[in-house]
C-alpha cells in the first residue's frame, strides 16, 4: 500500500496541513499511521466531513429558533 504525507492530502483534499494533521490525531482518517513525528496517510484515505461546514435543515433551523423565542418570551416568571 502506498502512503503519502500530510502535505500531499492537504494538496489532494484542498486542506491546510493543520487540518490534515488534526484529522490524524482525533483519529478520523482510517488507517493513518505516526512514525516518529511524521503522519503517514493510505492512498485511499477518504477525507473526513468538517463538521462546523455542514449545512442545517433550514426547516430544522426555523423550528429550533421558534422554540428559542418561545421559551425566551413566555419562559420567565412576570410581575
Amino acid at each position: 500500500m502506498r502512503y503519502f504525507s500530510v502535505k500531499e492530502m492537504a494538496d489532494k483534499w484542498n486542506v491546510s496541513d493543520n487540518t490534515v494533521r488534526n484529522y490524524c490525531a482525533r483519529k478520523q482518517i482510517a488507517g493513518a499511521i505516526k512514525e516518529g513525528r511524521i503522519w503517514k496517510i493510505p492512498e485511499n484515505a477518504q477525507k473526513p466531513i468538517f463538521l462546523r461546514t455542514q449545512k442545517e435543515n433550514p426547516s430544522d433551523f426555523a423550528v429550533c429558533f421558534e422554540k428559542r423565542e418561545k421559551k425566551r418570551l413566555f419562559g420567565r416568571n412576570l410581575p
